[in-house]
């Protein structure tokens, strides 16, 4: 990572000096040169701590809800190595939210993971601003074939059938359906709470964490290799 580059990035002053903490506290050395940062073993650390977290904490406030039409339940046919699989979550307090997903190809290891706070009005909210972000960051890394799953079915709904959105969450609906048309292709499909652990977890941990606003790391649990957007 070039630290002058990842320093001329827009982030608010708080950040510089979280960012300026952990490389002064965890970091082993800076290369004289290029200012080159080795974050591992910070990473580390935030892995392993997620990892203690997710087997011992009761659950965040969470929108739930149950399968209806079978369809959306249903496999995608034929998907290559082309494709990406979004799994995506939300965790939802009346003082904030956190949004997580993962990424990873058909039959192959988590090759993304990331977490960030939001301000929601409800766990509704939170659940589609955590695939709107999924996305996003989907679409700014080139990744154009994508099958998104998750266990809110309502939004499932909402997705395909735009005209009946909630009020609540029509404009991230729309802003959602506007970044699809961008993709090759897409799917979206309802999975059950058991089959979406990893995201949940996840959310469940960036938001009871003390990490920055937004932590996007490629590879889990080995490779943890820091992407800064």
């Amino acid at each position: 990572m070039n630290w002058k580059k990842l320093w001329s990035l827009k982030i608010n002053e708080r950040l510089k000096i979280y960012l300026w903490r952990v490389a002064s506290e965890c970091l082993p050395w800076f290369s004289q040169g290029g200012l080159i940062v080795d974050l591992s073993g910070c990473l580390r650390h935030i892995k392993s701590a997620f990892t203690d977290f997710s087997t011992c904490q009761t659950p965040l406030p969470h929108f739930e809800s149950t399968p209806g039409h079978g369809h959306h339940s249903e496999k995608a046919n034929s998907l290559f190595e082309d494709w990406s699989y979004l799994l995506t979550d939300a965790a939802w307090t009346s003082e904030r939210s956190t949004l997580a997903g993962i990424r990873n190809q058909p039959n192959m290891p988590i090759s993304h993971l990331w977490f960030s706070k939001a301000e929601t009005g409800s766990p509704l909210q939170a659940e589609a601003k955590a695939v709107l972000l999924a996305i996003t960051l989907t679409h700014d890394h080139g990744w154009r074939k994508i099958w998104i799953r998750f266990d809110a079915l309502l939004l499932v709904d909402t997705i395909i059938f735009l005209p009946h959105s909630p009020w609540e969450i029509k404009n991230i609906i729309s802003d959602i359906v506007r970044l699809l048309a961008l993709f090759w292709d897409w799917k979206c499909t309802w999975i059950p709470r058991s089959d979406n652990s990893q995201a949940h977890d996840l959310s469940q941990y960036g938001n009871k964490s003390n990490f920055p606003s937004f932590c996007m790391f490629e590879g889990y649990p080995d490779s943890i290799v820091p992407l800064i957007p």
